[in-house]
């Protein structure tokens, strides 16, 4: 059987499949943390969106790479103008044996410079590093580089083994943090030892930092170049942003160039959790290339594309999702407008397949129409995607209003959609669920504070079945007259799931 490659290497794993679309969700946690509602500048829905399981998508027909699937949040459409919000997902295959056979290489590129001995962050580092190799399949190569001032090699690439598995952790015993932060050194020498692993070895770097660069190039566009000049076919970049003052658009656009994901870890102990996950398949790549194409019917119109900013051309978009690996999704969320009783929206997946030696493309399309037609029963989890959404965009709203200073419209806002939360809660008992109540409930106190309120003060709601009713459909009456737009088709949602 193959060893599962764990810790680091599994944190990895969750950086090339899920991470890069859970980055702006982690970093929401540590924002509230710190009492910091600027959600506006740094939420990105879909992020936030697919940092939760999917285990209900749609998965790819026997022999086939991709599956897509359509769902819609609300079919209360209104005979003179329909909208509403389509979920579009797409899901790979699970990886094969031989796939999971394949060899990997791994160039670990890791910040010691003297702010990472704050909070322990390099300790905890070292630490899971240690875990990391202990955990490493024989047969995989790997390479430490540690940068702070200057970059060193401090593994050269060496292939593990039982022998060599030690002589590396008694290496990474001994090191330290000192110095400045050189991202720039630490990128290019991390390519340059990269670029020694065996041909057929799966590449991959991994940088890791908790701060901004502050030593050699420091200017984020020449850093991200680094990663789009240097990157070598079939290995992919992905950067770990430690700390809250961490520099998240540079190590996003570095990743972003290097064909990787970005993640952020909100603190140290997150760092270790990640290290445990055992998810080796999610590892290996599926599809390369990938590309999300949506078109709405002639008698509709996209209005917007959550989380993303394609252009909008004779009424398609085409998402560019790059590398996606075994049993990988994501998800996006339409706005469809159309002009009758009904709304039509097709997506294709366009992806070459990792196996192939020619650039071929496969397609794989779907296609919904909603309206004039019966309400159909609810799937749970795309009502727990609903109000999901919806909870994000009460945080960008929240922001918004807290700019202004308007902190009571903002706790009102927040108010409602816990009401909303706490119906589909009735449905779904997951923690994923408790945590997003429990993050409204400390916006709601921040605001609160903000008010010059009591703090600790919380709003208290029932589960019970027989007091749901009323509670949706004040927060119904509420949503549509102080928030028109998404929370209408959410609330149409809520209320299908009570009948």
């Amino acid at each position: 059987m193959i060893r599962v490659l764990g810790s680091l290497f599994t944190l990895f794993c969750i950086f090339g499949c899920t991470s890069s679309q859970t980055a702006s969700y982690r970093y929401t946690q540590k924002q509230i943390e710190h009492g910091d509602l600027d959600f506006e500048s740094r939420l990105r829905v879909n992020e936030y969106i697919n940092a939760f399981p999917q285990e209900d998508l749609a998965k790819p027909k026997k022999g086939e790479d991709l599956a897509v699937q359509i769902d819609y949040f609300s079919d209360s459409l209104p005979k003179s103008k329909s909208t509403t919000l389509a979920q579009i997902a797409i899901r790979t295959r699970v990886a094969n044996v031989s796939e999971r056979a394949k060899k990997f290489g791994i160039s670990l590129v890791l910040d010691n410079s003297g702010s990472m001995k704050e909070d322990d962050k390099f300790q905890d580092a070292l630490n899971a590093t240690l875990a990391m190799v202990a955990e490493l399949s024989e047969g995989t190569e790997f390479a430490l580089i540690v940068f702070s001032n200057v970059a060193r090699v401090v593994i050269k690439p060496t292939i593990i083994t039982r022998q060599s598995r030690e002589t590396i952790k008694d290496t990474i015993q001994q090191l330290s943090t000192e110095g400045g932060t050189n991202i720039e050194a630490g990128l290019v020498l991390g390519y340059k030892t990269m670029a020694k692993f065996s041909k057929e070895a799966q590449s991959r770097l991994l940088l890791l930092t908790d701060g901004q660069s502050n030593v050699g190039v420091t200017d984020p566009k020449e850093l991200a170049k680094e990663a789009d000049v240097q990157y070598l076919e079939g290995a992919r970049i992905s950067t770990v942003g430690l700390g809250f003052d961490v520099d998240e658009q540079l190590l996003r656009t570095i990743a972003e160039k290097g064909r990787g994901a970005y993640y952020f870890a909100e603190n140290a102990a997150a760092l270790k959790t990640f290290f445990r996950k055992d998810i080796e398949s999610l590892m290996i790549p599926i599809a390369k290339d990938v590309r999300l194409a949506v078109k709405a019917g002639s008698e509709s119109i996209i209005k917007k594309v959550y989380g993303y900013e394609p252009p909008i051309s004779n009424n398609s978009i085409s998402i560019d999702v790059g590398e996606l690996n075994s049993d990988d999704w994501r998800i996006v969320i339409v706005e469809i407008e159309g002009k009758a009783n009904s709304v039509t929206v097709e997506a294709t997946a366009s992806y070459r397949p990792i196996s192939a030696k020619t650039t071929m493309t496969k397609k794989v399309a779907k296609k919904i129409v909603v309206g004039g037609q019966k309400k159909a029963k609810i799937n749970k989890v795309v009502a727990r995607n609903a109000v999901i959404f919806s909870n994000a965009m009460t945080l960008i709203e929240v922001s918004k209003l807290d700019k202004a200073r308007k902190y009571k419209e903002a706790e009102d806002i927040v108010t409602i959609q816990l009401a909303n939360l706490e119906v589909v809660r009735s449905l779904d008992k997951s923690s994923e669920l408790k945590k997003e109540a429990d993050n409204l409930l400390q916006v709601k106190q921040i605001l609160q504070a903000k008010q010059g309120k009591e703090k600790g003060e919380s709003l208290q709601l029932s589960t019970q079945p027989s007091d749901l009713k009323p509670l949706v459909q004040t927060a119904a009456k509420l949503a549509k007259m102080c928030v028109p737009g998404p929370w209408a088709f959410i609330i149409d949602l809520i209320e299908l799931v009570m009948e």
